[in-house]
């Protein structure tokens, strides 16, 4: 995570490396990354605590690769001043596997969706010069029924047409060894790593009617379980991406159909259920933008 959006969410590097089971993200935050140049967004949001944190990431309208970042309260952004190679499409999807520390800054490493269905290895590589190196190579093609994409320790997941397949990660970046965990995924919009295990991995999901889901996979049995964690209120919503509040409950960014950015905490971290929303923070400085990604 860069300096800008760290220096928001200062005591929160424990979740750099995903030390635990049981709390994920997928864009770990990590230590040395760059002085970069951005925007913020503040709201007072009643009942989250200051240790409340989620990453997004996000592309801005030229297809340059943007982050936010959840500190309690604040939401800030930011961007490289550069960006060489960047994307020359807006994917169908999109995901940011992992981010670590470089000898000269950060390295996202993830993968993205062509509205063509080509799927591509992207690697970021971040500068504490400000300036974003991105390359990429194609892994799979004919994915243009995917919505969604969410990953877990060495697992891609994507929702494509009413499938929700899970993929191992080679050494070389490759996504082979697909596997159909449900049939069944044909309303579901968005999905994103909540938490992580030897036995399987939680995502939450929003689906076409609004409802926000929990998805429990195994990896025994190749199965995929949903629980409705909340009916409604997610309709049309183009990203979800999940956080933590330093083990006293969950944290979630949501970005809806309008471009706002919503926040929500979740006091029982799933044990109930369902995430208490905790207000609305809405920018204009990224309103609108074409795709979201967790």
């Amino acid at each position: 995570m860069p300096r800008h959006l760290r220096s928001a969410a200062a005591g929160l590097l424990a979740a750099a490396a995903l030390a635990t089971a049981g709390s994920a993200t997928a864009a770990p935050v990590v230590p040395g990354a760059p002085r970069v140049a951005g925007g913020s967004a503040s709201a007072s949001i009643a009942g989250i605590p200051s240790s409340c944190w989620a990453v997004a990431s996000y592309l801005q309208e030229d297809r340059t690769y943007s982050e936010m970042g959840l500190s309690g309260s604040r939401v800030t952004f930011a961007y490289p001043t550069k960006e060489t190679g960047k994307l020359s499409y807006v994917p169908i999807a999109q995901v940011v596997r992992t981010t670590v520390e470089t000898r000269t800054g950060i390295r996202h490493d993830g993968y993205s969706v062509s509205p063509g269905g080509t799927v591509q290895h992207v690697v970021r590589d971040w500068s504490d010069g400000n300036v974003m190196r991105t390359t990429r190579r194609t892994v799979q093609s004919g994915w243009t029924r995917a919505r969604a994409l969410s990953a877990g320790s060495g697992v891609v997941y994507a929702v494509i047409g009413d499938k929700l397949r899970r993929y191992d990660v080679s050494s070389t970046g490759s996504l082979v060894d697909g596997v159909t965990l449900s049939t069944a995924f044909g309303d579901v919009q968005t999905i994103a790593l909540s938490a992580w295990s030897s036995y399987g991995d939680t995502l939450v999901a929003s689906t076409s009617s609004g409802s926000l889901e929990r998805v429990k996979t195994s990896f025994a049995k190749d199965t995929a379980t949903r629980t409705v964690m909340r009916p409604s209120g997610f309709a049309g919503f183009k990203a979800v991406s999940t956080g933590n509040c330093g083990g006293t409950g969950e944290a979630m960014l949501g970005v809806s159909a309008a471009g706002k950015i919503y926040a929500y905490y979740d006091r029982d971290g799933f044990l109930k259920d369902a995430y208490q929303p905790s207000g609305r923070l809405a920018s204009t400085q990224i309103a609108d933008l074409p795709t979201y990604s967790n």
